[in-house]
């Protein structure tokens, strides 16, 4: 009898470290995410908002890449390299452990500048910031902020549709410590489907 005790004994313990084992791994995954990187280029860049935008080539460059003097620009490309990517998190990616969204809810992206300095990399400001939808449409807040060169936090907080469009998807430009945000609209809301709010930490 007392053998059969000392047997169980061990086999819950065995349950135990198992189970303990795959939460901790569980949470570290989940913990922080990185973003897919996408090299582009700056007329990529003003492409992609000019598609989203609708206005032209010109107002989008005045507006992403404020004229910059050939001085500045030369002693800036003395000291580091200089170049753009396309930073896409997707939305269901979670950190918090408690929420849960679709899949199919599409993904945030962040057309950034950044800089590569001996062995630094960093993001030196995000030029704008936007909201690819899936076959679920987002509709709210979308909030982003980089609280340093190598991270962007962002919050999605509103609701989610079914068989509409986006109306207004990007945002403006930020630089280190600056924080940004726009309202994404949708062209109807008779398809309502579920609230959404998610906030996260994606790394560089």
């Amino acid at each position: 009898m007392r053998r059969l005790g000392l047997m169980f004994i061990s086999f819950l313990s065995f349950l135990v470290l198992v189970f303990g084992i795959g939460t901790t791994v569980k949470a570290d995954e989940t913990a922080v995410k990185d973003f897919d990187v996408v090299t582009v280029t700056k007329d990529e860049i003003l492409a992609n908002y000019v598609s989203n935008t609708g206005v032209s080539f010109a107002e989008a460059e005045r507006a992403l890449f404020p004229n910059q003097s050939t001085s500045q620009a030369r002693n800036a490309q003395l000291n580091e390299e200089t170049s753009y990517v396309m930073l896409r998190g997707a939305t269901y990616q979670d950190d918090t452990l408690i929420s849960y969204i679709p899949s199919n809810a599409g993904h945030v992206y962040f057309y950034c500048e950044v800089s590569k300095s001996g062995w630094f990399r960093g993001i030196k400001r995000i030029v704008y910031a936007g909201y690819h939808s899936g076959s679920l449409i987002f509709q709210g807040n979308f909030q982003y902020a980089l609280p340093d060169a190598n991270r962007i936090h962002f919050t999605l907080n509103g609701h989610l549709y079914r068989n509409t469009t986006t109306t207004v998807s990007v945002g403006g430009g930020i630089g280190i410590g600056q924080t940004g945000s726009f309202n994404v609209g949708v062209a109807n809301t008779s398809n309502y489907y579920s609230p959404l709010y998610y906030h996260g930490d994606r790394s560089y």
